[in-house]
């Protein structure tokens, strides 16, 4: 039976950094789409896709699923420094932050 690896310090910091560097990727795209659209052409960077409509919102969709990969990243790291007893303290808080409850 195949045991699942743990994720050290070391993993982390290296998917961390490999999210940074496509939410780069993804503002690049964003602004290079969008002086495309100003412009009224087509992408002509040497990207597969010209239209600069489709590469806008493909970076659009890019930096959502990262900054939502960073999030959980974040409460990952928060809950597994808290004691047990401080868990639900540090869930309570995460939920009346972003829904008021």
């Amino acid at each position: 039976m195949n045991k699942i690896p743990k994720i050290g310090k070391s993993d982390i910091v290296v998917i961390i950094i490999f999210l940074v560097m496509i939410q780069l990727l993804c503002l690049w795209c964003i602004d290079v789409s969008v002086a495309g659209m100003l412009n009224g052409g087509v992408l002509t960077n040497g990207a597969t896709v010209q239209n600069p409509l489709f590469t806008y919102h493909l970076g659009l969709y890019g930096l959502i699923l990262s900054t939502l990969g960073l999030v959980i990243i974040t409460i990952h790291i928060l809950l597994k420094e808290k004691k047990k007893n401080q868990i639900d303290y540090v869930l309570k808080y995460i939920l009346k932050e972003l829904f008021d409850i």
